[in-house]
């Protein structure tokens, strides 16, 4: 579980359990905002206005140049190879 808190602040809301079975295997917390076009908030969980690091979550925005170049359609690579390439995975 993360020990992350903002100065005073309590650690961020869970925001989904993972479960196998009856036993809890992961805890994600997390803020959440979502905004319209014009950057007004219309929902949130948690702190809205945390900063916070993209981290994988940047992965589908790095993918627009490939996919804008028309380098992914030149490729043939099918809609599988470009949710591999924006998706967060380890090995």
């Amino acid at each position: 579980m993360t020990r992350a808190r903002r100065a005073g602040g309590a650690p961020p809301p869970v925001l989904v359990e993972v479960a196998r079975g009856a036993r809890v295997e992961s805890v994600h917390r997390g803020h959440v905002a979502v905004v319209a076009p014009d950057g007004a908030l219309i929902a949130s969980a948690g702190d809205p206005s945390a900063f916070i690091f993209w981290r994988s979550s940047a992965k589908p925005f790095q993918l627009a140049p490939f996919v804008g170049s028309g380098r992914f359609d030149e490729y043939q690579l099918g809609t599988e190879a470009l949710a591999i390439m924006a998706a967060s995975h380890s090995g």
